[in-house]
């Protein structure tokens, strides 16, 4: 195989290759064909399934027992595919404390820790965000909301009604 840059031959060498794509310092990744050009030494790297390296990465982040560095924080604000205000709006701070944690010129308090941990484990990365949507979440006074849930044979359907509709037969 020819090298993309110089055109030169390419040779396969053993990894482990440090991976840069996630903005996280100390990424290694093993068992992948590393193929290295002997004339300018461009390395060339196939990463199969990379949705799924980065869930792995994601879970690995958030499930340490230290606290999260300013590059985790920002890996896993972009895992979750929000911007720095959209992630501000969802953990209720203003976007500059989140630029200043990103910095590293402020440490996140504990709770705000936790709740990005826990968006990370349990929300799905979105490829678009539309950050007006949380703007409307936690807006009104408490009030209860009804839900009809529904079985199927597989699984559960909760759409969610009004607090004024009740099922006729409830």
């Amino acid at each position: 195989m020819r090298c993309f840059e110089c055109g030169g031959e390419t040779k396969v060498r053993p990894g482990p290759v440090r991976y840069e794509g996630a903005g996280l310092a100390h990424v290694y990744l093993d068992g992948l064909e590393v193929r290295e050009c002997a004339e300018c030494g461009d390395v060339l790297v196939r990463i199969p399934r990379i949705e799924q390296l980065h869930r792995k990465l994601a879970e690995g982040v958030a499930t340490k027992e230290q606290r999260l560095s300013p590059d985790e924080i920002r890996f896993l604000r972009k895992y979750l595919g929000l911007s720095g205000q959209d992630l501000a709006r969802r953990l209720k701070v203003r976007p500059e404390t989140v630029s200043r944690w990103e910095h590293g010129k402020q440490a996140l308090r504990e709770s705000v820790e936790m709740a990005l941990r826990l968006l990370a484990l349990v929300e799905e990365p979105r490829a678009t965000y539309a950050g007006e949507e949380v703007d409307r979440f936690a807006t009104k006074e408490s009030e209860p909301v009804s839900f009809l849930v529904h079985a199927t044979s597989t699984s559960w359907s909760v759409p969610r009604v009004q607090p004024a509709e009740v099922p006729a037969q409830a």
